[in-house]
């Protein structure tokens, strides 16, 4: 169970749906994304936890928290366990294959 507000991290990915069209997600997850593995960022917030720790479209996040991201999905349901104000380690693969990894601080994600 998850009371209060979800911690926000601030960066968009995309999901390939079986039609193959992209569905943009509006501030922290969204789904599928176009590797097999992890969640590939489309866009960082300004300013948002995830533009502190370098974090860039085209950023693959690999883990958050010792959690393992094996799909934007599985990035939703972590970033759902933490809190504003929570820390957990993330680590995510830029498009050149460099590994990075970086404490962020959640922050209160925008009003939907």
């Amino acid at each position: 169970m998850h009371i209060g507000a979800t911690g926000f991290l601030g960066v968009e990915v995309t999901s390939q749906d079986a039609s193959g069209s992209g569905a943009e997600g509006g501030g922290t997850i969204a789904g599928g994304g176009q590797d097999s593995t992890g969640a590939t960022i489309e866009g960082v917030l300004s300013g948002s936890p995830a533009a502190q720790a370098g974090l860039a479209a085209g950023d693959v996040i690999d883990s958050v928290g010792g959690h393992t991201v094996s799909s934007p999905t599985d990035l939703g349901s972590v970033i759902e366990q933490y809190h504003p104000g929570d820390k957990a380690s993330i680590t995510w693969t830029n498009e050149s294959g460099q590994t990075s990894t970086s404490t962020v601080v959640f922050a209160n994600g925008p009003a939907d």
